[in-house]
């Protein structure tokens, strides 16, 4: 997770489908990145309403892919991002 000063309203959620591990033990994986808002409120009630968005779903269907390899991508079941493509 990241937040940068340049932008205050919102944070970065990093994370690893189908774990960090897989990285160490060379088998495919993707990176996502999810922006999510935030405001100048509650910093308590801000987490937990961000926890209770982030465990209703699938984190991955709103995430974008950022990381990997086109072919970790189709060995796994998602699309690459054609940004990405050269």
């Amino acid at each position: 997770m990241s937040a940068w000063l340049w932008e205050p309203d919102q944070i970065n959620l990093f994370f690893f489908h189908p774990g960090g591990a897989a990285v160490k033990e060379d088998r495919p994986w993707l990176q996502f990145r999810m922006t999510l808002n935030v405001s100048g409120g509650d910093p308590a009630a801000q987490a937990q309403q961000l926890a209770e968005e982030l465990t209703a779903f699938d984190p991955r269907l709103a995430a974008d892919v950022c990381g990997g390899s086109p072919e970790f991508a189709r060995q796994l079941g998602y699309p690459w991002p054609q940004r990405h493509m050269l």
